[in-house]
């Protein structure tokens, strides 16, 4: 999932925790079923504005209460050449991994 939707779901179990309520009492409060709060908490889903609504009024806060949350560094977005590149590294370190341990199983 994307950096946004775990955000949302650490500022959710944040907010859960601080008023020490289980995943099944917001889901409850928010009028919401239990699967679907443990899925953003662990940012599986992402929210709907309904949703992040309802949640934020489980937690008697304002939208922009909510999303009221310190600045998260996100990591910047690699070119394509870049991923390329980290994907031709990848393939290399693989094969060389794959002849070194050939190597030693050869001279054992």
């Amino acid at each position: 999932m994307t950096d946004i939707a775990l955000i949302v779901g650490n500022r959710i179990k944040e907010l859960r925790q601080n008023k020490k309520w289980t995943q099944e009492q917001l889901a409850e409060y928010a009028d919401l079923h239990v699967t679907y709060i443990v899925a953003l908490e662990k940012g599986r889903k992402n929210a709907s504005l309904d949703v992040l609504y309802r949640i934020s009024n489980a937690f008697e806060m304002s939208l922009s209460d909510f999303f009221d949350i310190p600045q998260v560094e996100v990591s910047p977005i690699r070119t394509l050449e870049e991923r390329q590149r980290e994907e031709r590294i990848e393939v290399l370190v693989r094969e060389f991994s794959q002849k070194l341990i050939r190597e030693i199983e050869k001279n054992s």
